[in-house]
């Protein structure tokens, strides 16, 4: 998935041996999000997120989990929030980058 924040869409799960996404028969996605709003206008907020695919249908466990942590801004628009998160990958591997940038209109939640 893209679910976690600070690593690339589908580098989460197992690469192949040219640091290409596999893909995978099994998926679970955590994440939590504090948010402070500041003024009326703007606000803050801070997030970890995890994140585990596997080959086989039933050992998630058994492969590495993916830990992105981070802060944002948000900036309530009269057409809703607009804002930026940077995402930096826990423990990345040589094929992650060093933090990812999620720009976005509207809420997920």
């Amino acid at each position: 998935g893209g679910s976690v924040r600070g690593y690339a869409l589908r580098f989460v799960g197992p690469l192949d041996a040219s640091g290409d996404p596999i893909g995978g028969r099994s998926a679970l996605e955590l994440g939590g999000e504090l948010r402070w709003r500041a003024t009326e206008d703007f606000g803050a907020v801070a997030f970890v997120e995890g994140g585990v695919v596997s080959t086989e249908t039933a050992s998630l466990f058994d492969d590495d989990l993916r830990v992105g942590v981070g802060p944002g801004l948000r900036y309530y628009s009269p057409i809703g929030p607009v804002g930026v998160d940077v995402g930096l990958p826990i423990d990345p591997r040589p094929e992650d980058a060093a933090y990812q940038l999620y720009f976005f209109i509207g809420q997920a939640f």
